[in-house]
């Protein structure tokens, strides 16, 4: 809650990914199952993520970080510090 000020709301997002071409895949880094859940449910298949994903897993977190440092473009939370890093 502290870190609400940093942290764009899950329909900032998807209004920003709904901007792109309908065939525009995104790979997601989630925190947890459940906001990984609400892309996979609104976006269906157009959102990947690492598959049989362990969100407390720091091997996890730096595949998702390499992968998005070679993305072409990133939609993040302004305060990310993690999306910075990648």
């Amino acid at each position: 809650k502290a870190d609400a000020k940093d942290v764009s709301s899950i329909e900032t997002i998807c209004a920003a990914m709904e901007r792109e071409a309908p065939d525009t895949l995104f790979f997601i880094s989630a925190m947890n199952d459940e906001i990984a859940s609400l892309f996979k449910a609104r976006f269906k298949g157009r959102v990947i993520e690492l598959p049989n994903k362990c969100y407390s897993s720091m091997v996890d977190a730096v595949a998702d970080m390499w992968l998005l440092g070679h993305s072409a473009k990133m939609i993040v939370s302004p305060g990310s510090t993690f999306s910075e890093v990648a």
